[in-house]
C-alpha cells in the first residue's frame, strides 16, 4: 500500500446515535486521493451511564431545591432566586419580599397533632403556588416560616396580594381542625438600593415580629414609601377569581 503518500487532509470526530438505539463515536479521515478511513467505536453503554449519572443529578438537585412537606423551595433555593432578583432591581423594577408565619401553629401541634400540622402546611404550599405570579417565589425557611419573593413589584402592590392571600387562607378548612381557622402573619419590606438580601431579610424579619406582637392575623411594613404612579403591577385578574 502506498500509504507514504497519502497525507491526511480533514479529520472529523462525531458521535453517530442509530435509529436501534446504539450510539457510536466515529473518526473519520479524508486524504488527498479521495480515500477516506473511518473508525467507529460502540458506546452505548457509556451513553447509558451517562443518562443514569444525568438523571440521577437533576433528582439530587430538585431534592436540594425542593422542601419536601409542602413542595415549595427549600431555604437554600429561595434565598438564591432573592440574590438573583436582587442583582437586577431598579427604582423603576424594584422587589418586594415578605416572611410568613402561621399563627399558632405551635398550637395546632400540640393540640391536634403533627399529622394535622402536616397537613396545614401542605396545603399552606398548595394555596401559595395557586394565588401568586409564576414570577413570584416562596420557599420554606423553616418550620412554619415561609419567604415569598415578588419582583418588578413595589410595597404597595405586594401588600393587595398579600392581603388577597390572607382572606383566602382564613376562607380554608383543614382536616382534624373542624371549624378553626388558620391565619398567618408578615412581614413585607421593599428592597432598598445598596441592600444586600441578608439585610432586606432581617427588615422583614423586624417587620413579622411587629405583625405578631401587635395581634397577629396581619401584614406589617417597615419603612413604607409612596408608591411610585409610573410603576404598576398587575396582580388583580389572576388572582381575584383564584381566592373567589
Amino acid at each position: 500500500m502506498a500509504t507514504g503518500k497519502r497525507r491526511s487532509q480533514t479529520h472529523r470526530k462525531f458521535e453517530v446515535d442509530l435509529i436501534d438505539g446504539r450510539w457510536f463515536w466515529a473518526m473519520e479521515t479524508t486524504f488527498n486521493d479521495g480515500w477516506i478511513i473511518m473508525t467507529m467505536v460502540d458506546m452505548t453503554a457509556l451513553k447509558k451511564t451517562e443518562a443514569d449519572l444525568r438523571l440521577a443529578r437533576d433528582a439530587a438537585l430538585h431534592l436540594a431545591e425542593t422542601d419536601t412537606l409542602t413542595g415549595l423551595r427549600s431555604r437554600r433555593a429561595i434565598m438564591g432566586y432573592l440574590d438573583h432578583c436582587l442583582k437586577s432591581a431598579t427604582p423603576s423594577s424594584p422587589v418586594s419580599i415578605a416572611i410568613i408565619d402561621v399563627d399558632h401553629f405551635k398550637q395546632i401541634n400540640d393540640e391536634h397533632g403533627h399529622d394535622v400540622g402536616d397537613i396545614v402546611l401542605q396545603a399552606f404550599g398548595a394555596n401559595c403556588q395557586r394565588m401568586f405570579r409564576d414570577s413570584d417565589r416562596i420557599g420554606r425557611v423553616g418550620g412554619e416560616e415561609f419567604l415569598l419573593v415578588m419582583p418588578n413589584t413595589n410595597e404597595a402592590s405586594a401588600r393587595k396580594a398579600l392581603e388577597r392571600f390572607r382572606s383566602f387562607m382564613k376562607s380554608m378548612r383543614y382536616e382534624g381542625l373542624g371549624d378553626r381557622l388558620v391565619t398567618f402573619s408578615a412581614g413585607l419590606v421593599e428592597h432598598r438600593s445598596g441592600e444586600t438580601a441578608q439585610e432586606a431579610y432581617k427588615n422583614a424579619d423586624s417587620a413579622l415580629y411587629q405583625a405578631k406582637t401587635t395581634g397577629r392575623d396581619r401584614i406589617s411594613a417597615l419603612g413604607s414609601r409612596p408608591e411610585s404612579p409610573a410603576h404598576t403591577t398587575a396582580y388583580g385578574s389572576r388572582r381575584a377569581g383564584t381566592a373567589g
